[in-house]
């Protein structure tokens, strides 16, 4: 069965501009992008030094501006001529990873025989990030309800162009806020000069754990503050934020069919949440991945190590948004809004964890050139921190069979 998602071709004029702003802003971005990809194909032959991380991020912006700028023309065209009703389909799961896998290794052989990488290594960097959100997303759109092509999209869309950019906005704000009042408490309790010190020494080597550990040996309150604030930012803030940012796009789309009268299945609210989940792991992918790029004595300083961990990631983000979309599908369809903060807050919670063990991991990554003694233990530790991610992974697995069996259930279980 097609569920039709959107409004007809003669809807409302409020659909119509909506179509024409998605016009009109994919082209835009998509303008930019290209405009990025000639920067791209300069960058090596400009720059005489960090040339390969310049030219990836010059890239993976380029990509997101294209990628989603065309998207956007599409799902605007789409609405407008009442066109990509069809059911979203990809191919079979196992093509996007077999690529993935080939993909990290053209990209590493590429690193590491250090030939032009600046100009060959950032296509498949782009390629990796993309190629699993996809499989996953590909396995699970086979397994539910026949859903539009152009809502999959919007949300895909959604979730790696609106969502990225407004948590990056709203996670720098509140990250900003939350630093003031650390350099509020530690210039309180500890003087001015301490602030000075701890401020100055993290800006002149943030990532020398050495003088970090001396730093938090010295001045342990000071360093207990602000490791405090960010980790709330991290841990908690950041989860809430990004978590209800990614699945809110899915509650329009299952209010507007509710009152219509053309009820959501189940089906189409987890594929809805997952797709907007790979947008924002794709784009998150993009933009993260190249820490070890910048970084290669860290455990994940090899790249393709580095994004196997992100396809972790990526799973996680897709099956976190599409548990808060079952809640929206809950409160607004099926008439439990109970179950929707219930389900955020599980969201959330898994969510966090994965942060946290993912923030140790790279804690101990970052001391194996540290002269301490925590430097001689970092390599059980970081195989622990990677076994840990490695449950939690499995465990991702088992928690998007739930969401899609739960998707399966009859449909006349839902009370209306």
């Amino acid at each position: 069965m097609t569920i039709e998602n959107v409004a007809p071709a003669d809807a409302a004029p409020p659909w119509r501009r909506v179509s024409n702003a998605c016009v009109i802003g994919g082209s835009i971005l998509a303008a930019a992008g290209l405009c990025a990809g000639g920067v791209f194909l300069i960058v090596p032959f400009a720059l005489q030094a960090d040339t390969l991380a310049a030219n990836t991020a010059v890239l993976s912006v380029a990509s997101i501006l294209l990628i989603y700028g065309a998207l956007l023309v599409w799902v605007g065209r789409a609405l407008h001529k009442n066109r990509l009703r069809a059911p979203f389909q990809l191919p079979a799961p196992s093509i996007f990873l077999g690529a993935l896998f080939l993909t990290l290794a053209i990209g590493q052989t590429i690193l590491f025989i250090n030939i032009l990488p600046a100009l060959w290594f950032p296509v498949w960097h782009v390629l990796a990030s993309l190629l699993f959100p996809l499989a996953v997303l590909s396995f699970s759109a086979r397994r539910l309800d026949a859903t539009s092509t152009r809502s999959v999209l919007a949300q895909f869309t959604w979730g790696g162009l609106v969502t990225i950019g407004l948590a990056l906005i709203l996670e720098l704000i509140v990250g900003g806020f939350l630093m003031l009042l650390a350099a509020l408490g530690i210039a309180v309790i500890l003087g001015q000069d301490a602030l000075d010190n701890f401020i100055q020494t993290f800006t002149r080597a943030p990532t020398d754990m050495e003088q970090l550990v001396e730093i938090i040996l010295q001045q342990p309150l000071a360093a207990s503050i602000a490791g405090g604030a960010a980790l709330l930012l991290i841990i908690l803030l950041v989860p809430l934020l990004e978590e209800l940012l990614k699945s809110i796009g899915v509650a329009p789309l299952l209010r507007g069919r509710a009152r219509q009268a053309f009820l959501p299945t189940r089906g189409s609210a987890v594929l809805w949440g997952l797709a907007a989940g790979a947008g924002f792991a794709f784009s998150e992918n993009l933009l993260n991945g190249q820490g070890a790029l910048n970084n290669p004595n860290a455990q994940t300083g090899v790249w393709a190590s580095a994004m196997i961990l992100r396809a972790g990631t990526s799973l996680m983000h897709m099956v976190m948004t599409a548990t808060v979309a079952v809640g929206w599908h809950e409160a607004l369809v099926a008439r439990h809004p109970i179950r929707l903060p219930l389900l955020l807050l599980a969201a959330v919670l898994a969510h966090a964890i994965w942060n946290t063990v993912a923030l140790l991991q790279g804690s101990v990554s970052a001391t194996r050139t540290a002269d301490t003694a925590l430097a001689s233990a970092s390599t059980v530790l970081s195989v622990l921190t990677l076994a840990l991610l490695a449950l939690l992974f499995i465990g991702y697995i088992y928690w998007l069979r739930s969401l899609l069996q739960w998707a399966r259930r009859s449909a006349a279980s839902i009370s209306t």
